[in-house]
């Protein structure tokens, strides 16, 4: 089946902005997202913590007007690589490595933030995981995937489960076919570390 995901996969490793259409003088209307939104995810319990997240790659194009769009790719290092600037998410020093906390997931629009109730939620959303002893081996596979739809993560009670020593991947994909509501569409990615207590400086 060939998914928002698996186009991601295949995109060129691009790192500058790229101008899909001339926009000098134009202003950017109210229902454009210029690019890929924050991810919030909340532990369900006190002890646990929160964390939010910028993409790191993504792949993203916004409305100037009705007749003009722009858009950008960005790329980052891959999940496992050594030098990858991951968030860490710190989980309670009691959990053992098989012990998963629930969270949940929000995508935050500051710059849209009257019209987010609005917008379409995405349309897909993956996690991948992989074992922090895999950091280094950027080829290493993701031992647990999970896929949601749009109608999966905008249920009220839609939840992710994180455990500890694992690095995360989040791929987020809004559809072309929204375009004309939204103003936006595209893919982005989002990656962190869970981890029992922070690192050492």
């Amino acid at each position: 089946m060939k998914t928002i995901y698996n186009r991601w996969k295949i995109l060129p490793l691009i790192v500058a902005m790229v101008l899909l259409a001339a926009g000098c003088g134009s202003t950017i209307p109210k229902d454009s997202l210029t690019r890929p939104p924050e991810i919030t995810l909340t532990s369900l319990i006190k002890e646990a913590g929160e964390i939010t997240i910028n993409a790191g790659s993504y792949n993203w194009n916004y409305r100037i007007s009705k007749e003009e769009g722009s858009g950008g790719v960005a790329d980052a290092p891959s999940p496992l690589d050594e030098t990858y600037p991951w968030e860490i998410l710190v989980l309670p020093a009691s959990a053992s490595g098989e012990e998963q906390y629930k969270f949940s997931f929000e995508w935050i629009v500051k710059e849209l933030e009257d019209k987010t109730d609005e917008i379409n939620w995405p349309d897909e959303l993956l996690v991948s995981a992989y074992s922090e002893t895999d950091i280094g081996a950027a080829e290493a596979e993701a031992v647990e995937t999970a896929a949601y739809t749009r109608e999966d993560i905008e249920a009220e009670n839609f939840v992710l489960y994180f455990r500890p020593g694992m690095v995360y991947e989040i791929v987020l994909g809004w559809s072309q076919d929204d375009y004309d509501k939204d103003g936006f569409y595209g893919t982005a990615s989002y990656v962190f570390r869970t981890m029992t207590s922070e690192p050492e400086e």
